[in-house]
């Protein structure tokens, strides 16, 4: 968890585009006995407004990542991450109206195979 503020002519004394909270958490479990092959998480991202002096807004939001790992065999597993289950907007970026603002990722998956020599 961060907090983030700016002693200056900005009332709210937040740091313009930071948010001024924002709490990062992940974890993962392998499951027990026979399924012990397999492991599951989740994460969250969450922060709260931030803003440009140009008058660039963006409200707080939170995001949610899911994972899984199976355990093909001694060398060999296969992770599937999904990246922004909701499919959140938000911007990743803010800089102001002409500098640019870039929109975050969209959900997305990712199949990874791993083989260990």
């Amino acid at each position: 968890m961060s907090e983030a503020t700016a002693m200056g002519d900005n009332e709210q004394r937040q740091a313009r585009r930071l948010a001024l909270n924002l709490l990062k958490v992940f974890t993962t479990y392998r499951l027990p006995g026979e399924l012990n092959r397999w492991k599951v998480g989740g994460g969250t991202q969450t922060q709260s407004k931030i803003y440009t002096q140009y008058g660039v807004k963006q409200g707080g939001y939170t995001l949610v990542d899911l994972y899984t790992n199976y355990r093909i065999s001694q060398n060999l597993d296969a992770t599937l991450n999904i990246n922004n289950v909701f499919d959140k907007r938000h911007y990743s970026v803010i800089l102001g109206t002409d500098s640019g603002n870039f929109f975050g990722e969209p959900r997305n998956y990712m199949l990874t195979a791993r083989y260990r020599f």
